[in-house]
């Protein structure tokens, strides 16, 4: 069992360096002022370009009145992981606020963010905060409020972020649990 949880932490921190998510401790706003998007609740397959890419599935689902369990996988046959989330809604635009629950170490459970669109045809676009955009170079927040601001500053700044990652709604998607 230890095992297999060093296993699933260690694959969602590679997830987590290949990936140049900005991490932080703080959330944008607290769950129990966020709302569920309905049309989130579903199995998404990640659009890639190469025909070679593993893509991502996602499987949303409602965990309460405020909140998803989002289970992901990149590799068919494997462990997928599991994190809560919720949204926070900046001005006209939607974050996701994703948190790991493998652990409850402190350490293990910083918030990653996501904005989001459903596109016209129903697809799902994120574009995440990037670690490396010169917004961020050197920037610290001590607070909730002050991270919120910021963000809230440069909500529509497209260097905040990395490329967008498209998925489409998906039928049938099995994720291994364990």
């Amino acid at each position: 069992m230890v095992l297999k949880r060093k296993k699933l932490l260690l694959s969602l921190c590679c997830f987590l360096f290949v990936c140049g998510c900005y991490e932080s401790q703080f959330p944008l706003s607290s769950s129990d002022t966020s709302r569920i998007d309905e049309r989130l609740i579903k199995s998404w397959i990640q659009q890639t370009s190469q025909k070679n890419d593993d893509p991502y599935r996602l499987v949303i689902r409602k965990f309460n009145e405020h909140e998803y369990v989002i289970a992901f996988s990149d590799t068919p046959g494997k462990e997928a992981h599991l994190v809560r989330a919720f949204i926070t809604v900046i001005d006209d635009a939607a974050v996701i606020n994703l948190q790991g629950i493998d652990s409850l170490a402190p350490k293990n459970r910083t918030f990653l963010f996501f904005k989001y669109v459903i596109t016209p045809q129903g697809n799902l676009r994120v574009w995440m905060i990037d670690k490396d955009s010169p917004l961020l170079k050197d920037r610290t927040f001590a607070a909730q409020a002050e991270l919120h601001a910021f963000i809230k500053k440069n909500i529509h700044n497209d260097t905040l972020y990395k490329e967008a990652w498209e998925f489409k709604p998906a039928e049938g998607i099995q994720l291994e649990m364990s």
